[in-house]
This record gives C-alpha cells, structure tokens and sequence, in this order.
C-alpha cells in the first residue's frame, strides 16, 4: 500500500508561508512575502532558480515591497511545470494606472519572467491576503478579494493575460 514519506523541504528562511506543486513534474515552488522572494526547487529538494524581490520590482517599479505584509500572495504552476505564475500584491496605488497587482509570469524552460496581467487582488483593507490561484488546461484562474475570480488565457505562448472574465 502507498502512503506519505515525510521529510524535511528545505528552504532559505523562516517565513515562507506559500507553497505550491506542478502535477505531472516533479517542482515545487515557495513564496516568502517577508523577503518578497520565490524559490523553485526540484523533486530532489536542490535549489533550481531564486527569484528575488529586485527582478519584481525592476519589471513593476511602482511595487514598494517592503519586506513586510505585502509580497508573494499566491502561486500556481502549469502541470508540466514550464510555466508558475505569481501573485504580488502591494497597497501602493501606481500613477499610470488604478491596478497596483500583478501577476508574474515565470517560463521554467528559458528562464523569463515577466508582467503577465495587472489588477487588483485585495480591497485595500484587507491585510495579508493570502489567494489562490491555479492553472488548467490553458486558463489561470485569480482568486481576488476584490472582485472575484480573474479568469486569463494562459496557454504556454500566452506572453501576457488576457482577461477571459470574472465570476463571483
């Protein structure tokens, strides 16, 4: 009879509060929204790609991570593991646009990360939301406290979000 093997994953700090699992592939990713930090690793636990709080906010500047409660809110991986993508939110409203979100895209198979969709994922009085989010057959789906449940297009060469809808 199969049953669980329990051992220790390791990860770089204390904090990491997000986890998430491809399913068909063995990777695992964990989100740290103290260090605004994602680790990647393999079904051996060994460390494949960090992504770091610099390489969010060098592709959405008007991020002011702080190394507090905002940060990484939600991970989700495609099955195969090719594609994760990531929920950062942030109460700092950006002075192009009324979305201060986003969902990053991370391509595991040539190492490009990039803005996949802007939004808004909490009402600005929630504190420390923690989402969801989860990938299938070409569709992300964005649990928001404000406005439901973002659908996207999100095949492998989808580069950037389309909004399919929202659902309550």
């Amino acid at each position: 009879t199969a049953s669980p093997v329990m051992r220790a994953w390791p990860v770089s700090g204390n904090d990491d509060t997000i986890a998430v699992a491809a399913g068909f592939e063995g990777c695992y990713a964990t989100g740290d929204s103290f260090k605004d930090a994602v680790e990647i690793r393999d079904i051996e636990t060994n460390l494949r790609r960090t992504i770091t709080r610099d390489e969010m906010v060098a592709l959405a500047p008007w991020l002011g991570l702080s190394g507090g409660q905002d940060g990484i809110s939600g991970l989700a991986f495609s099955d195969s593991c090719r594609l994760l993508f990531i929920l950062v939110h942030d109460s700092t409203l950006p002075q192009t646009a009324t979305e201060s979100d986003v969902v990053l895209r991370y391509n595991t198979w040539d190492n490009t990360l990039q803005v996949f969709a802007q939004l808004d994922l909490f009402d600005r009085d929630d504190m420390w939301p923690y989402l969801a989010a989860v990938h299938h057959a070409g569709r992300l789906y964005v649990g928001t406290t404000a406005n439901g449940i973002a659908v996207y297009q999100a095949s492998a060469n989808d580069v950037a979000g389309a909004l399919l809808g929202m659902q309550a």
